[in-house]
């Protein structure tokens, strides 16, 4: 049985998906709401690098 403290980590993580698993994990990650990360994802791509840097600028 799962926690509620239970982290989930994409497999790839050199790609962002547009699921709620990936989508919710990378918003907290880049401190971002799951919104603007969208917003980033269509701007720059699925790469996370690119998004990473998108959302610094």
């Amino acid at each position: 049985m799962l926690h509620d403290d239970f982290h989930f980590e994409p497999a790839e993580a050199t790609k962002v998906s547009n699921n709620d698993w990936d989508s919710q994990y990378l918003a907290t990650k880049f401190g971002c709401s799951p919104d603007h990360l969208l917003r980033a994802m269509r701007a720059t791509g699925a790469s996370a690098e690119e998004v990473k840097q998108y959302l610094r600028s």
